[in-house]
């Protein structure tokens, strides 16, 4: 089965066994007559921060000629004026934080030396599992939709709109692996829990 395109979407459903429903509830609860008008094309474009959501939901890439003619935000090239800030905190363990549109507490300047490729968001932790690596109340710029490589720093995203930075180590074919600091231990999410996985930016990131 090669890249899907959203055309594809209703036969990707039906081999899944899931409904278009479901499909919008991953997407942050989106509503479904809006969701059909976008697999049919006649609605509005797919926004930025939804791409890395379907592909989790399917477990494959969208088709990039289509993405690039499907997203609504500005050319890759030109660099995103402001970076939304995600850091109240939320239930799942003090280091985890609310991480939906609606969550935002406050919007940056970027970081420098970033030339502006991809789409980036700030995080500030809130608790101190990563320490001395991060300290509570330090942000951290995240690449959103770039998968992280095996011991880079990640935000893991969750499927309850929580997210929280670690280490990540790898994926089993149930569970992703990741580390934290304090205390200094391994650790695994079930992959049912994860919508999807961030790299922490560093300069030359794309």
């Amino acid at each position: 089965m090669g890249a899907m395109k959203l055309s594809d979407i209703p036969a990707r459903l039906r081999l899944m066994g899931k409904k278009q429903a479901d499909l919008a509830r991953a997407l942050d609860n989106l509503d479904t007559s809006t969701l059909s008008k976008l697999i049919a094309g006649k609605g509005r474009k797919v926004q930025l921060h939804e791409i890395p959501k379907i592909e989790a939901f399917f477990g494959e890439k969208l088709e990039l000629d289509e993405l690039a003619t499907a997203a609504p935000f500005t050319p890759r090239r030109q660099v995103q004026r402001r970076i939304p800030v995600y850091g109240y905190a939320a239930a799942g363990g003090q280091d985890r934080i609310a991480y939906a549109d609606d969550r935002v507490l406050e919007w940056r300047e970027p970081p420098p030396l970033w030339n502006g490729s991809g789409f980036l968001a700030y995080v500030r932790l809130g608790g101190t599992s990563m320490e001395p690596r991060y300290f509570a109340g330090e942000l951290a710029p995240v690449m959103l939709g770039v998968e992280p490589a095996r011991g880079q720093d990640c935000l893991i995203e969750f499927t309850n709109s929580t997210a929280a930075i670690k280490t990540y180590l790898g994926k089993r074919p149930h569970t992703l692996l990741a580390h934290q600091y304090n205390p200094d231990q391994d650790l695994d999410f079930p992959l049912s829990d994860v919508h999807a996985v961030h790299a922490i930016w560093r300069p030359g990131l794309i």
